[in-house]
This record gives C-alpha cells, structure tokens and sequence, in this order.
C-alpha cells in the first residue's frame, strides 16, 4: 500500500508541475506571440499577388509551426520544414508527369515521401514530404501548379514572419525549466538514498525498492538534461542571455554535479548485491557497520536534497557527513568480511556529499 502511495504521489507531483509549466508566464507569451505571428500571418498572406493570396490559409499554419520557445529552434524548423514541403511538392510533380492515376499516385507518394523523409536528419523535414506530396495530389487537383506554389510561399511567409517575431520578442531564457528540473532530480536522488538506507538497515529486505528506483533515477536524469539543453540553446541569439550569464553558468555546474551523483547513486545501488559469488555486499556488513552506513546515506540524502552549494550550511552538512562517515570507517576492520565494500560505500558517499556543498567551487568526483 505505501508503494501504491508513493507511485501516487509522485504522479500527482508530475501532474501538477506540467500544470505549473503549462501555466507559466514563458509559456503565455509563447502563446501570445504565436497569436500574434498567426494573424499577422494571415494578414500579409491575402496580400500576395494573383492567386497566391487565395492560399492565404498556410500562412498562420507556417506561424505556428515555427514559433518555438527558442530562436534556434524555430529558425532550424523554417529551414526543415520549408525543405520537406518543396521535396514533397517535388514528388507530387514528379508522379503527376507520368500521368500516374490518383489511385496510383496516392499510395506511392505516400510511400516513397516516406522512404526520402528517411534521408533527412530527425525534424520537421521528415513530416511534411508526404504530408506536402498528398496536398498537393488530393487537394491541388486541376490546380496544382498555382496551389503548390501558394502552399508553399504561404508556409514560408508564417515560417519566416515567425521568425522574425521571435528575434523582436526573444524568448527568457529557460532557466525556470532547468531550475525544476535540477530539485527534481535532487528529490530523485534523495529518495533513492533513502530507500537504500532502508535497505541496508533491514538486511532481510530484498532491496526491490531501491533497485527499482534506478529507470525513474534514469528518467529524471534525462528530464533534467534536457531542460539544460533547452536553456542552453536559447541563449544563442537571445538578446537578454547576456544579463544572465551567471545563473546559466551556476545551472550548469549544478546539473553537472548531479549528473556525476546520480552516476555515484547508481553505483551504490550496485553495492546491495554482491557482484560475483562470494563476495560481500553492503548488506553483509555487521550491524553496527550497517547502522552507521545508512546514517551516513540518510545525511547525504539531506545534503543532496537542500543543495546548501556554498557558506556555512554547506560546511556544516558536510563536516556532519565527513564525522559520520569517519564513524563508519571506524566499525571498519581490515580483513573482515565487508570491509572492503565499506570502504567503497564511504567514498562513493563522500564523493556525492562534495557534490551537493561544493559544486560551485569544485568537481564533484
């Protein structure tokens, strides 16, 4: 039942934090701005020449599908998109000068757009070559020519005023996102020490909760890479990078040094069964040993979780750790049976520990 819990709570904490981004004020003025390419979109679109306003229509629909939350991005999706369109416009053309019949020319335009969407790197590029090929066979019709042309002016007329709405109104840098997503993973973390200090304490126990901790670790890893990433490439072009250079440069440190805790995590992780037969696991280790190795760990989930960085509650989280795993090395003798993953468990610990009150001044191992 408490797993059943725990598997809900964690759900809800997800749940409500897409809500949280959903609901944001970067996402609002994603929104807003999208808005605004759109109608001015459709507004110049009707302005085209001859019959190519009449396609006025793909012209938001090009808007919208540039306007991303960074300059990068959405410049990459123009050229992709209007690249995959003028491809598949290029099929359609093809299979329409050997006067293929449209029961023909469908199936094979959606497959071989497919099969040359394949050659294109991953991105829009890959969606629109069947997607543009089909257009233009089924709706085109007898006006293919003038509607390819308008399709294909209009999208790249949304694309490109999409664009340049970006570059007026740049995007805030995604540090809100990466902020998230780093006490995310700092709360992964401290509740996967946890379960293994549980389990070290209870050597009956089958360490399935700690265990099975490690995709979730994983996944929350990769979240939080992710959000940096993002954060990071919206700082190319973006006027207001530059007055935080700081907080993206701490944001990276800090991501770093999770991402080495996590590795250490996992490694712990591994101490809980022994690697080949006869060797010792963490849960061999006698009692008191046992004892003080999961106080150490739960101190070190705290340290990870609160993220002190730098000052006097950093010094004091990690002179607690460095005492308590000097109690642990102390329950060590040489030769007996554990010692040796003691020891590895004390400086796996004190490798994490440096990272949670010393990532801003340091490695974290």
């Amino acid at each position: 039942m408490s797993r059943l819990s725990d598997a809900r709570a964690r759900t809800w904490v997800r749940a409500r934090g897409s809500l949280r981004r959903a609901l944001s004020g970067e996402r609002a003025l994603l929104a807003a701005k999208t808005a605004g390419a759109a109608a001015l979109a459709w507004l110049l679109g009707h302005q085209l020449p001859g019959d190519l306003g009449d396609y006025a229509y793909y012209a938001p629909f090009g808007a919208v599908i540039a306007m991303t939350p960074t300059l990068v991005s959405s410049a990459r999706s123009t050229l992709h998109t209007v690249a995959g369109t003028a491809v598949g416009i290029g099929l359609a053309w093809l299979l329409f000068l050997l006067h293929a019949p449209g029961w023909l020319a469908v199936p094979i335009a959606a497959a071989v757009g497919v099969i040359v969407a394949g050659l294109f790197t991953p991105g829009p590029a890959r969606d629109y070559v069947p997607v543009a090929a089909l257009f233009v066979l089924t709706v085109g019709g007898a006006d293919a020519g003038d509607y390819s042309m308008g399709y294909l002016l209009q999208v790249a007329l949304g694309m490109g005023i999409a664009v340049i709405v970006t570059v007026l109104i740049p995007p805030p840098v995604g540090l809100t996102d990466a902020a998230d997503s780093a006490r995310r993973l700092r709360a992964e973390i401290a509740e996967v020490l946890r379960d293994v200090a549980t389990t070290v304490e209870e050597p009956d126990a089958d360490g399935t909760a700690a265990t099975a901790s490690i995709p979730r670790l994983r996944r929350a890893l990769a979240s939080a890479e992710e959000s940096l990433d993002q954060a990071q490439e919206s700082r190319r072009g973006n006027a207001r990078a530059w007055r935080q250079r700081e907080a993206i440069a701490s944001e990276t440190r800090q991501h770093g040094a999770l991402r080495r805790i996590a590795r250490r995590t996992e490694e712990l992780i591994d101490l809980l069964e022994p690697a080949q037969s006869g060797d010792a696991s963490l849960r061999d280790l006698p009692d008191d040993a046992r004892a003080e190795a999961a106080a150490a760990i739960r101190l070190t989930a705290d340290a990870v979780e609160q993220w002190p960085e730098t000052g006097p509650d950093a010094d004091l989280a990690h002179g607690r750790i460095d005492e308590q795993l000097e109690r642990l090395r102390g329950r060590l003798q040489p030769g007996e049976h554990g010692a040796l993953v003691g020891g590895a468990v004390a400086t796996l610990l004190g490798r994490i520990a440096i990272g949670a009150t010393r990532s801003t001044a340091g490695s974290a191992g």
